[in-house]
């Protein structure tokens, strides 16, 4: 497993659909996710550490789970079919562990409400990572023109939009 942080929430320009960026530590790779508006706003709310008048879906299910001495230990976006990404929620009950699946936006939207880690399967990160240096075999010039593409589209990720929405 690969431990990613959240680089940005925003909408894609040319999608009008709200992304979340994972990236690994030193920046180097980095997973796009497109997710739902409620959950983009969610994850946003709290990197902004904007408190809502009552809980949302996300703040009281980590009320319930600590309410009842739940710890979430980590999540993982565990594998890719189809386009469609897979995530688990490691929870923790009187020492024992359970695996609970679970959407990426809304495991990421419960990690950071918790600071419990996010991970990616080292399978997930070869097929999905973009401007990864451990992409070898394809052609350089091929690199050079899907880096390009994503810096444009990280320039043209509007970051303000999903402050629209709260």
């Amino acid at each position: 497993m690969i431990e990613v942080k959240i680089k940005a929430v925003g909408m894609d320009i040319n999608s009008m659909s709200p992304v979340v960026i994972l990236s690994d530590f030193e920046e180097k790779n980095y997973l796009p996710i497109w997710i739902g508006l409620p959950e983009a706003q969610s994850i946003a709310m709290q990197l902004q550490q904007t408190v809502p008048p009552r809980p949302f879906t996300h703040d009281l299910m980590v009320n319930i789970l600590n309410e009842l001495n739940v710890t979430i230990k980590d999540v993982s976006i565990v594998d890719l079919k189809d386009g469609v990404y897979y995530a688990t929620i490691t929870l923790t009950l009187n020492g024992k562990t359970y695996l609970i699946d679970s959407r990426p936006s809304d495991a990421i939207a419960l990690a950071v409400r918790t600071n419990a880690p996010i991970y990616v399967d080292e399978k997930v990160a070869e097929e999905a990572f973009i401007l990864s240096e451990n992409v070898q075999q394809q052609d350089s010039q091929q690199d050079s023109q899907e880096e390009e593409e994503f810096r444009r589209f990280l320039n043209n990720l509007k970051l303000d939009d999903i402050d629209k929405y709260l």
